[in-house]
């Protein structure tokens, strides 16, 4: 049965596109999304075209995007019209959703060790889905005693018989790739556990969501009460 409720909440909450359309946005967003997807393109025509200069030019651009697009993003009025306009709305009629579903399947949300019951079933779930927990300790040895010392190779190479401004122009670009590649990995890591261990990333907002009607118990109730009503 918890299979089941699973797979509707999956279809129901989860699979609920929450992204905006391009009109949507506001202008600073477009703006921000053009110009990445501007520069991303020009990055890689210089990168092929081994246009030094080029690449260096575009790195520094879109770093200064960045820059600005966070600095707007955490203006106190950006914020609140963020937390008005998407985080609020979002959040309840998500909760609204999941008070429904776990009403369907008769769990009574009054309960708490009913919903302790689901919170560690959930876990024990996420074991079996795990796709990657015994591909974890191999990895950790290829990329200690094979990476490393390849990616050391190649910057010998790399920095091998040049003069001392050429060398500092490419410790510049590598350290300047190194912090967008931090960023980007950092930025979208949940995009790639839902790729590689979708499951598993899916039972944590499953917990998360049942740690949330514990939590905001009278919001939940209020909810129920609504539905209640609408039949």
């Amino acid at each position: 049965m918890f299979n089941l409720l699973y797979k509707k909440y999956k279809t129901k909450i989860l699979n609920v596109n929450y992204w905006k359309s391009f009109k949507e946005l506001y202008p600073y967003e477009k703006f921000f999304l053009v110009t990445l997807i501007f520069d991303a393109l020009l990055l890689s025509i210089f990168s092929l075209t081994n246009i030094l200069i080029g690449s260096v030019i575009t790195i520094i651009v879109l770093i200064g995007c960045l820059i600005v697009f966070g600095i707007i993003r955490r203006k106190p009025e950006e914020q609140k019209r963020i937390l008005e306009e998407v985080i609020e709305p979002d959040a309840q009629e998500r909760m609204k959703k999941f008070v429904s579903l776990l009403k369907d399947f008769e769990v009574n949300i009054d309960d708490d060790q009913q919903l302790d019951e689901l919170i560690e079933r959930a876990k024990q779930e996420q074991e079996f889905y795990d796709a990657w927990k015994d591909f974890r300790r191999p990895a950790e040895g290829v990329a200690t005693y094979i990476l490393l010392p390849i990616l050391t190779l190649l910057l010998s190479k790399i920095f091998e018989g040049v003069g001392l401004e050429e060398l500092l122009i490419r410790a510049l670009i590598i350290f300047i790739i190194c912090i967008i590649a931090v960023l980007v990995i950092y930025t979208s890591s949940s995009m790639f556990e839902d790729l590689f261990n979708k499951d598993k990333q899916n039972l944590n907002y499953f917990i998360r969501d049942v740690e949330d009607i514990k939590i905001f118990h009278n919001r939940a109730i209020s909810y129920k009460v609504d539905s209640l009503v609408d039949e």
